[in-house]
């Protein structure tokens, strides 16, 4: 699990990079959900590690999100928007 965590840290931080995330980066799922020890300070360094470019991604908010139907609101918001229909409340 700690293998796991560090390679997490590492992959969300190099994405938020890449994707220019300035509004955060949200770790999601089942997984970090139910273990959200994981999210420790060996994932922050592992968040963090880039080389020269650590401190803007140590400047990047990062959360963990607890809404078990996440994936189901981004597919409702993603047919809404490429039917260009208003989303409902």
């Amino acid at each position: 699990m700690a293998l796991m965590a560090r390679y997490l840290g590492g992959v969300a931080g190099d994405l938020g990079l890449v994707l220019g995330a300035r509004g955060g980066v949200f770790i999601t799922g089942g997984v970090a959900q139910q273990n959200p020890w994981m999210l420790d300070e060996a994932f922050l360094a592992a968040f963090n590690a880039g080389g020269r470019h650590s401190k803007w991604r140590a400047a990047l908010p990062l959360g963990l999100c607890n809404d078990p139907d996440f994936g189901l609101m981004g597919a409702r918001n993603c047919l809404f928007v490429q039917h260009e229909r208003p989303l409902p409340d």
